[in-house]
């Protein structure tokens, strides 16, 4: 396989995390394949990010990148990823022109979350959930976060919870996944108490919380998850948050108690 058409972009000011390959699969076709996200802090923010705004730097990055492919090499595309690159890959193909979007032969989204309204009703995106083809495990966690409309498959996966993101551990059986007919009960929990939540916050209130953790988080000095996980930058994250102004502490309690709210509500319905 050729490997070519490399683009990486890491920038912490504008909170962006992006890199593509081109993969040359046949003579014809070629795959575009999205990373997704890495363990930076800036990484996960981009993620977070898409909870409140429609389009974040690493979706436009997918979109040009694929752009830019489609003008420099004919024939047609297959675009992929896993996790934040599944929905770059779908977010690229979605709201690319007519014309480009006509070169893409099918999208894979493996365990990507979803979407804005916004994406969700692009005449693009509506076009080409035929070619869409979503994989989730089955106690998925990030595939069902934000909205969707395509329809998914879901693998059987060794691992348990949200380590079943990990798509080395989905099982392979012959030429496919082993597929199972749904996602778990916790999975929907999960899946709704999300919702629920996201529904009870306005945009605004989503960056105020989001940004407000990230600027605690930020304070350690730490690029990675692993520098957060050590002790004396969870102190530092702890400093910060006490630092914050009285109106952003409210604002975080009050998020943080509409989760538990969204939560208790789920369980309670399921009793009932």
């Amino acid at each position: 396989l050729t490997l070519t058409f490399h683009q990486d972009i890491f920038s912490p000011q504008r909170e962006t995390q992006f890199a593509a390959l081109a993969i040359r699969v046949s003579w014809e076709d070629t795959f575009l394949a999205f990373r997704g996200t890495d363990s930076t802090l800036v990484g996960w923010k981009e993620d977070f990010n898409m909870s409140f705004l429609d389009t974040v730097p690493a979706q436009q990055a997918a979109l040009d990148y694929l752009t830019a492919w489609v003008a420099h090499s004919p024939g047609p595309v297959i675009l992929g990823g896993h996790s934040k690159g599944g929905n770059l890959a779908v977010y690229a193909a979605a709201l690319a022109s007519p014309t480009v979007r006509d070169r893409v032969k099918a999208v894979y989204n493996n365990d990507g979350p979803g979407f804005t309204k916004k994406v969700l009703t692009a005449p693009g995106y509506l076009e080409l959930i035929p070619r869409i083809h979503s994989f989730v495990p089955q106690s998925s966690v990030v595939g069902m976060l934000l909205e969707h409309e395509d329809p998914y498959t879901v693998i059987k996966s060794r691992q348990l919870g949200i380590f079943q993101h990990d798509p080395y551990s989905w099982e392979v059986q012959g030429g496919g996944f082993v597929v199972v007919d749904q996602v778990t009960q916790g999975s929907r929990k999960l899946d709704q108490t999300v919702k629920t939540w996201l529904d009870a916050l306005t945009p605004t209130d989503r960056e105020v919380f989001l940004d407000s953790l990230y600027q605690a988080l930020a304070g350690t000095q730490a690029r990675s998850l692993d520098d957060l996980a050590q002790p004396k930058n969870l102190y530092t994250v702890f400093q910060g948050l006490t630092r914050l102004d009285e109106g952003t502490r409210t604002s975080i309690a009050r998020t943080l108690g509409l989760l538990a709210k969204s939560a208790a509500g789920v369980l309670l319905d399921d009793d009932s």
